[in-house]
């Protein structure tokens, strides 16, 4: 049966993560999204091994190019690590297809974790070059909202998500426009699971 106010795909999704954390501490408890642009379809989920949670992400950007096509955020890749804030693995649903990574960026410390997230969307342009994500920036458990250096600078920032308390971002899949031969936007934004710290 599908969960009420879930896709199809999401209502699989999060059973399957429930079947597979039983044996562990770290079921998940909600699916957040924040604000995103309108274009794209979307990819695969990917998830954190068991008791491991998000702990840092990279983006990929494709830096203002002037005349040319822009798209700016392309990708996310999220950090996992246990409660000792040791990193344990990188998970992707896509790596984009435009720009270069950032470096890792992290919420330091033990039993800091990802808990919130938030994208910066530029609205339709109409005829002009639609980019639609341009940055994204996280909230950690300790409140700190951290920022990688490489967002493209066009858009607002729009309506954050976050996780339940005492859960944290364990997995997530991309929404990415493909490639269209001319006024390409790229990743348009991210749905994320969040799972239980207790």
């Amino acid at each position: 049966a599908k969960i009420e106010g879930l896709s199809e795909s999401d209502s699989a999704a999060f059973k399957d993560l429930q079947s597979q954390s039983s044996r562990s501490s770290s079921a998940p408890t909600a699916m957040i999204e924040p604000e995103g642009g309108p274009w794209g379809e979307a990819k695969d989920w990917v998830y954190c091994r068991p008791n491991t949670w998000a702990i840092g992400f990279l983006q990929r950007v494709e830096a203002p190019c002037g005349r040319c096509d822009d798209t700016a955020l392309n990708a996310l890749e999220l950090i996992c690590g246990g409660a000792d804030g040791i990193s344990v693995e990188r998970i992707q649903s896509y790596g984009g297809l435009w720009g270069a990574w950032s470096d890792p960026t992290f919420c330091f410390g033990e039993k800091n974790f990802l808990q919130g997230a938030q994208f910066r969307i530029e609205p339709r342009q109409g005829s002009g070059d639609d980019t639609s994500a341009n940055d994204s920036r996280f909230t950690c458990t300790n409140g700190n909202v951290i920022q990688a250096s490489n967002g493209a600078p066009w858009g607002d920032w729009r309506l954050a998500a976050s996780c339940p308390q005492w859960s944290a971002i364990c997995g997530f899949r991309l929404k990415f426009e493909p490639r269209q031969g001319g006024d390409d936007t790229a990743m348009n934004g991210a749905k994320f699971m969040c799972c239980s710290l207790q």
